[in-house]
């Protein structure tokens, strides 16, 4: 008679085997109140299904039933999870704590916002995810959070502002004497040669030396060598997409655009992201995302920084 083989040792230890924690930072407010059901909606709806497809656990401030502090459960939730999703829609001063508590920790994050939302300048230039509080949100944000976490193969690189500032601290801090004079010296040539051309300008366009004309003939020279970026994402019509790129393109002070679009299934709707490098003294950056709204577009995501 053959005897059953004993479980072998790799399966054991597959069983063993940790999960990932998601730690999701969002406004909770009272039982039954507006925003506990959109935040329950939204943690079943899409937050829940799109990470259990990445082997992650969620863990959320109410939900949790072990006994002791919550607080300190929160913070240990912040600092030792794998990945934090922070909701917020709202600024409610719990999330923007916990979202500082997050960045200080220096680990990976992913901030989601409803549209909405007008985010503290502090913030404004992070990357968001911005979403549409019903049901045809709850498919875009799912698509936006897969491709997120798609990027880096289920996992998010950590970037912040308090990550950036002590990546420079340390860069100064390993700067040699020489080092920091070579970067000074030639930052100084670099101003040096902008002046020299701005003079050259001016002196061959003829312009008039009053003030007035002084002032637009720099801030239009300057304005040629800085160079802005800002890329987006955004949902709209099919028929509409082309056209609006040729419009972009267009726009003064629009300097180049990178495009490309995926349709979405079984819909006369397509995902398009855009790339665009711009004059900032020229366009403002929020007249391409109206212009983008004007042609019914809904932004998902958008992004700007210094090229």
């Amino acid at each position: 008679m053959s005897k059953s083989k004993p479980a072998t040792t790799e399966s054991a230890n597959t069983e063993l085997v940790k999960k990932k924690t998601c730690f999701i930072v969002t406004p909770i407010g009272g039982n039954n109140s507006d925003v506990r059901r959109a935040t329950d909606g939204l943690l079943e709806s899409v937050l829940k299904p799109v990470l259990t497809e990445f082997d992650y656990e969620l863990i959320v401030a109410h939900q949790i039933s072990a006994t002791g502090s919550i607080t300190r459960q929160v913070i240990q939730s912040l600092i030792g999870s794998e990945l934090v999703i922070a909701n917020l829609t709202g600024l409610n001063p719990n999330v923007m704590y916990e979202l500082a508590v997050r960045h200080c920790a220096q680990k990976p994050i992913i901030t989601i916002a409803e549209e909405t939302t007008k985010l503290p300048f502090d913030i404004a230039e992070e990357r968001t995810i911005f979403y549409r509080n019903d049901m045809n949100g709850a498919v875009e944000l799912s698509v936006a959070l897969r491709r997120s976490l798609q990027i880096n193969d289920g996992s998010i690189t950590a970037d912040n502002p308090v990550v950036r500032a002590n990546e420079h601290k340390v860069l100064v801090e390993n700067l040699d004497k020489d080092d920091a004079n070579e970067i000074l010296v030639s930052r100084l040539d670099n101003i040096e040669d902008l002046l020299q051309n701005l003079m050259s300008s001016v002196s061959k366009d003829r312009w008039s030396l009053s003030a007035k004309n002084i002032y637009s003939a720099d801030v239009s020279k300057a304005a040629s060598y800085s160079s802005f970026a800002m890329d987006m994402e955004f949902k709209i019509e099919s028929a509409k997409v082309n056209g609006l790129f040729g419009q972009i393109r267009g726009l003064q002070g629009v300097r180049n655009v990178t495009s490309s679009m995926d349709p979405v299934k079984n819909s006369d709707f397509c995902i398009a992201r855009l790339a665009v490098s711009y004059n900032p003294f020229v366009i403002n950056p929020d007249d391409i995302i109206r212009l983008v709204q004007t042609e019914g577009g809904h932004v998902i995501t958008s992004r700007r920084m210094n090229d």
